[in-house]
């Protein structure tokens, strides 16, 4: 389910994009991403610094790969068969 401002914010789905943000933002060869002022900490619970490492990824991601809608939430992709 959706994470992020206005979404159900489950703790198992908050746990998984905060493990792989913290993964994105840890990796030392990665020097060109803004870096987080605030710690991450993988707890399952949707705040602030949640909310702040979500946008920055959304606008890190804009800057180097495409136009993204940065509105703090990662909403899970859906797929359709025709």
């Amino acid at each position: 389910m959706a994470v992020g401002t206005n979404a159900p914010n489950k703790r198992d789905d908050v746990l998984l994009v905060q493990y792989f943000l913290k993964r994105i933002y840890e990796k030392p060869e990665d020097q060109q991403l803004s870096r987080p002022s605030t710690p991450m900490v993988v707890d399952g619970y949707f705040g602030p610094t949640t909310r702040n490492w979500i946008l920055m990824f959304q606008r890190d991601y804009e800057s180097y790969c495409a136009p993204v809608f940065a509105d703090g939430r990662v909403d899970p992709v859906v797929s359709r068969s025709w």
